[in-house]
């Protein structure tokens, strides 16, 4: 991380990413991920790649407020390319075809076939005894044409807010 000039440098910066088996990870990550799921039938129903993905960002302070004097805060952007699942999907409908009760007649329902992207974000922020972690689960709801929404997650798997994409 270097000021604006790209000549100082006012911090590090690490990344890595790994793919792990699914039961490797720690129990809050766990139970984050498996929130709303009642049963354990539902947890082991589908199989779910695991990507841990690690940053972190070390700054120094003084440059750093020496770099940004007078504003009041930092925001970081994490960015995902979604391309290569975008690709292995399938088209975005899906005929379903439904006896009606009422005709005994077959009808054809057209139905959109999405796809749930869930991450488990964990925010730590300072080291020591000044360390404090976050826990934040998020569902990206996406199909073969892009992004159609994003949902935040609260404790107990409950939509808390809904953004457009």
């Amino acid at each position: 991380v270097r000021d604006a000039g790209g000549e100082a440098p006012i911090g590090v910066c690490r990344e890595s990413f790994v793919i792990l088996p699914p039961r490797s990870l720690e129990p809050a990550i766990e139970a984050a991920r498996h929130s709303r799921r009642l049963s354990e039938i539902e947890r082991s129903g589908r199989p779910e790649a695991v990507i841990r993905y690690t940053k972190d960002v070390t700054l120094d302070s003084a440059a750093l407020k020496e770099e940004l004097a007078g504003l009041e805060g930092l925001q970081d952007v994490i960015r995902f390319n979604l391309g290569h699942l975008r690709d292995r999907m399938d088209t975005p409908r899906e005929d379903h075809r439904l006896v009606d009760p009422q005709t005994g007649r077959v009808e054809v329902i057209p139905c959109a076939r999405v796809y749930h992207l869930n991450l488990v974000l964990r925010l730590t922020v300072g080291s020591g005894a000044t360390r404090r972690q976050t826990i934040e689960r998020v569902r990206v709801v996406l199909d073969q044409n892009g992004i159609k929404r994003v949902e935040f997650l609260d404790a107990n798997g409950r939509v808390s807010t809904t953004t457009p994409a």
